[in-house]
């Protein structure tokens, strides 16, 4: 657990609920009541603190390692009013002992009620507390609410479709999945708690002569070889949240990294090995209901299904009290955005060398830090956070304290109706786009479809354009996303070239030291979507496309025999943007490579 947000919140910490509480003054009893009989209970806390942990060692995590900020070098800060799979937890663990707990339900009930006659300690997992019946009542409710989230259990199954699977959309609602997934294979499954990260993962190791380190001595050149690690395989990082409604969002990926080839080239230091690799990378983030499904199209490497269902759903909570006063508790997940890996944009035309040729040790996730429901509360609390009117976050709920208002000045009346406005208006769940997103290669003197032209395909026009480009597509992919929630989408191939010799000289003797780079060829599409009026969304996409082979020519250098190699690929880039009502489509013409002329048409679908 990171000191981040208990400088902040202390143990006001992770979870997605608000808890508003509206209070009347009590009325004065006429005569005073007899004393109430204290009772002495005990409250299971073990799912929420972090205490019992500590007399084990904690083992590391699978990490994932083929995200494209791992491999890309480009890895971004979490943002309270994101979910992050890699910042998701055991969150439910937010509080180090049991006592800190009791602090917290203290010092709320405290602020609902006023003084009220209460002890509590700590014993071996559990919380003891000292009240009234009255008091054991809130407590409990308390108790039982924020261990809602925390043994809340998470089933999930990956299925491989068949490759010629023609999937509807994005999601499947669960009367659907079971006739989608016959036939289907299975790629593994995961159990366990809400927003927990769950990675399925295969690796392979290979080692190879990557390069020579050329060192320079007097009238002598020693060249030592240098052996690279070749890590490749595939992964799955998953995680689920429950919305208020009973529905589902699931978030995660899926990453390929498959060894294709090894060539080997002649330098001045001696002969070197040349990995190809593929490297393909699909994110998910969709909001299915309970026991749906969610696709992954990882275009060539693969299309899937992943089925997810929780035992329960984390619904909105109230509590009527004596006196008139309500806790309500109100599931604000759907409040938050989605998180996307922040990698690099790839497709740079005046790059050369884009990456590392030596590929990627294992990485391990770091300890608990906080999750989804923790940032959905604190995004809450921030929009809301009122000097009249305190906001109070406490395990996996967001407390609110607002005064009914019966004896208040107009101007806090009015303040509290905007408050309450403010609350009632937190989403269920939120908004999400499916878009299929397709590019052709066409000759230069082919006769595109109007519409094609004017930017606005129909469906007969995409299929003109599939029979100019051969039957075939660039990239054809269905993809899930939230509302401004920024993806990419990874269909490349990373080849390593011998690229130059750099000269080195020293006292009596000049060597040349072979370089090693690797260009990144394929497909590369970024976008996202924003609110617009009457219902549509504006969708915005950039595309880098590598066209015209991946091959390298090679070319001589030197007097000395030696070749370097050379890419003949040429790259075409593009951007668009339009606003799509389901159904409609957009569409752009971009250059792309040879000398017969070719012509590069992005389309992109918004689904219904």
């Amino acid at each position: 657990m990171k000191s981040s947000f208990r400088a902040a919140a202390v143990a006001w910490t992770v979870g997605a609920t608000l808890l508003f509480a509206s209070y009347h003054p009590l009325a004065q009893e006429a005569a005073e009541e007899a004393e109430p009989q204290l009772l002495s209970r005990d409250y299971d806390v073990r799912g929420l603190v972090q205490s019992e942990m500590w007399n084990a060692p904690r083992t590391g995590a699978i990490g994932d390692v083929l995200a494209p900020d791992r491999l890309f070098f480009a890895d971004e800060g979490h943002a309270e009013d994101e979910w992050s799979l890699r910042d998701s937890g055991d969150e439910a663990r937010c509080w180090d002992t049991a006592a800190e707990f009791g602090d917290d339900i203290y010092n709320l009930l405290q602020e609902v009620e006023g003084a009220t006659d209460y002890s509590y300690h700590r014993t071996a997992g559990a919380l003891s507390v000292k009240a009234d019946e009255a008091t054991h009542q809130r407590v409990k409710w308390l108790v039982d609410a924020i261990n809602d989230v925390a043994m809340a259990r998470v089933g999930m199954v990956v299925y491989r479709m068949k490759d010629d699977a023609q999937l509807p959309a994005p999601v499947l609602a669960k009367g659907d999945v079971q006739g989608w997934t016959k036939g289907a294979r299975f790629v593994g499954t995961f159990a366990g708690g809400l927003a927990e990260p769950f990675v399925l993962q295969q690796t392979q190791h290979r080692s190879y002569v990557a390069d020579y380190d050329v060192n320079l001595a007097t009238e002598a050149v020693v060249a030592s070889p240098q052996v690279n690690d070749l890590h490749t395989g595939e992964e799955f990082v998953l995680g689920v949240i429950s919305l208020s409604d009973g529905r589902l969002w699931v978030q995660g990926w899926h990453a390929s990294m498959k060894h294709t080839a090894m060539r080997t080239a002649e330098t001045s230091a001696g002969s070197i090995e040349l990995p190809e690799v593929s490297y393909s990378f699909a994110p998910v983030s969709a909001v299915i209901e309970n026991g749906g499904a969610a696709v992954i199209d990882a275009g060539a490497s693969g299309k899937f299904l992943v089925r997810a269902e929780c035992d329960r759903v984390v619904r909105n909570h109230e509590l009527k009290l004596p006196g008139g006063q309500t806790l309500r508790l109100v599931n604000c997940a759907g409040s938050m955005r989605g998180h996307g890996l922040g990698g690099f944009w790839l497709m740079n035309p005046t790059s050369s060398a884009l990456m590392e040729d030596s590929m990627f040790p294992q990485v391990i996730l770091e300890d608990i830090e906080d999750g989804p429901y923790l940032d959905a509360a604190v995004r809450i609390a921030d929009q809301l956070d009122h000097a009249s009117f305190p906001l109070r976050v406490i395990g996996p709920y967001l407390a609110a304290l607002i005064p009914s208002g019966e004896d208040l000045p107009d101007e806090d009346r009015a303040h509290l109706a905007e408050t309450a406005a403010q609350i009632d208006a937190i989403p269920v769940a939120p908004e999400t786009v499916g878009v299929r997103i397709t590019a052709f290669e066409v000759k230069d003197d082919a006769a595109l479809p109007a519409g094609v032209l004017n930017g606005r395909p129909s469906a007969a026009d995409v299929a003109e354009l599939k029979t100019l480009a051969g039957g075939n597509a660039l990239f054809d992919r269905l993809s899930m996303n939230l509302l401004r929630q920024q993806v990419d989408q990874f269909e490349v191939k990373l080849a390593t070239h011998l690229r130059d010799y750099e000269a080195q000289s020293a006292t009596g003797v000049t060597a040349l030291d072979p370089q090693v780079g690797t260009l990144v060829l394929g497909e590369q599409i970024r976008w996202q979507a924003r609110s617009a009026e009457d219902g549509r969304l504006r969708i915005e996409l950039r595309s880098g496309i590598t066209v015209g082979g991946g091959e390298f020519e090679k070319v001589a250098v030197g007097n000395e025999g030696l070749t370097v190699e050379r890419s003949r690929s040429a790259l075409t880039q593009a951007r668009l943007a339009d606003e799509l009502a389901p159904g409609e489509r957009m569409s752009c013409v971009s250059p792309g490579a040879g000398a017969d002329g070719q012509l590069v048409v992005i389309v992109v679908e918004r689904l219904k």
